[in-house]
């Protein structure tokens, strides 16, 4: 499909945004669907600070993306990127406390908690939802655009070399 697509006349860029916009999106609708639906089924409290919580939303969805990209384009293949993930996205969803509750970390998983992907994206979401602090918050989507934009120009760094 790849080779077939890049035969188009569409400059490689175009469908390089085309692709990364279709994915960030369906991620998006994804996770507000999620967000309708327990809201209105079982009558999730999301908080009264809605835009806030779309744009965590979306800066998940663009992180979730440009490490897709990352992935692939370092890998070369879509199997083993998705290998890859798998392995990675289980241990960011560990070290944020998605599998069990962590109260006192510890200095070691302290450190991997602030960068996991997963502890960001959570903490800025619950913090929206429960009135936490905003400032957090923002710390912590900052990073998340912060790391994304470091992998999206990995990826079309990788990817350029394939190109030219």
């Amino acid at each position: 499909v790849g080779l077939r697509m890049r035969s188009t006349i569409l400059p490689v860029h175009a469908l390089f945004l085309g692709k990364v916009l279709a994915v960030t999106v369906t991620v998006l609708l994804q996770a507000l669907l999620i967000i309708f639906f327990t809201r209105f089924v079982y009558g999730v409290q999301w908080g009264s600070q809605w835009g806030f919580l779309l744009f965590a939303l979306f800066s998940a969805a663009v992180f979730s993306t440009a490490l897709g990209v990352a992935a692939t384009a370092l890998t070369r293949d879509g199997r083993s990127a998705a290998n890859m993930l798998n392995v990675i996205i289980p241990i960011f969803t560990f070290t944020a406390g998605g599998y069990i509750r962590i109260d006192y970390p510890g200095r070691i998983l302290s450190f991997f908690q602030q960068i996991s992907p997963s502890f960001l994206a959570q903490t800025a979401i619950f913090n929206t939802v429960y009135n936490g602090s905003m400032t957090e918050a923002i710390r912590c989507l900052l990073f998340l655009w912060l790391a994304a934009a470091v992998l999206t120009g990995a990826g079309v760094a990788s990817l350029r070399r394939n190109w030219v």
